[in-house]
């Protein structure tokens, strides 16, 4: 699952999960199944994606009732997504969103920093929408869960891994 991919923070985007999966490697098994969506550049309603993978994967998902039904895919989208991608619109939405998500992240990352109790360790990310928080072994994430829900009157739920 690869669509986070382009909201990176560094100067040079991460490469493509499919990227690692290369003939030359000795133990080269083709398996590596990379996925996009158009849900999480533009809107959620668009249900819209793309696969990359090797011939024999691709091949056998061209071959399910899925895709031979034509009932599967979603035509008008996929015009509409193709029109934004040769016009380069979804090129400049991305840098957008992507300076947006990067500004919101460091603001972020910079209260937890001063708000959360130094023995917290806060993962910076390089991308994506997500921050890894390690606790230490006398703090719950529930506990701080209830804290925050009480204090914040905004936060209304926290999800926890």
């Amino acid at each position: 699952d690869d669509v986070y991919n382009f909201y990176y923070f560094t100067e040079k985007p991460p490469k493509r999960l499919y990227s690692y999966d290369t003939r030359t490697d000795p133990d080269y098994m083709g398996s590596v199944v990379s996925n996009g969506s158009f849900s999480k550049i533009f809107s959620p309603g668009i249900r819209l994606g793309w696969i990359e993978a090797p011939y024999k994967v691709l091949q056998a998902i061209a071959n399910t009732g899925l895709a031979l039904s034509g009932g599967g895919f979603n035509h008008v989208m996929s015009g509409i997504m193709g029109s934004a991608l040769q016009s380069g619109q979804v090129d400049e939405i991305v840098d957008e969103y992507r300076l947006a998500v990067k500004t919101q992240m460091e603001a972020m990352f910079e209260t937890f920093s001063t708000e959360l109790p130094k023995e917290v360790h806060i993962s910076k990310p390089l991308g994506g929408f997500y921050v890894w928080i390690r606790l230490p072994e006398h703090m719950s994430a529930q506990g701080i869960t209830h804290y925050c829900c009480g204090v914040y009157a905004e936060v209304t739920s926290i999800t926890l891994l």
